[in-house]
């Protein structure tokens, strides 16, 4: 399994274990370093990028231009670009 696999397995639990949760990537990856161990931003970025990809997590981005992921409501909820 790859670096990113990995990452966006752990990012799935989280979201069926906190559907509400959203964040940026900057926190994801914050939380993340909590968890285990230094994968890179790279890294992370693919496996965010993949969720995105498959439907699992949706990018918002905020008034102030920054982007936040939140979790997908399963009903093909798209966020703003």
């Amino acid at each position: 399994m790859s670096v990113s696999c990995g990452l966006a397995e752990e990012i799935r639990r989280y979201c069926s274990e906190h559907p509400e949760a959203r964040d940026t990537l900057e926190g994801i990856a914050w939380w993340l370093a909590l968890q285990r161990h230094g994968e890179t931003r790279d890294e992370l970025r693919a496996a965010v990028d993949s969720l995105v990809a498959q439907g699992l997590l949706v990018q918002h981005r905020l008034s102030d231009g920054s982007i936040v992921f939140g979790c997908s409501d399963g009903n093909g909820a798209r966020g703003s670009t």
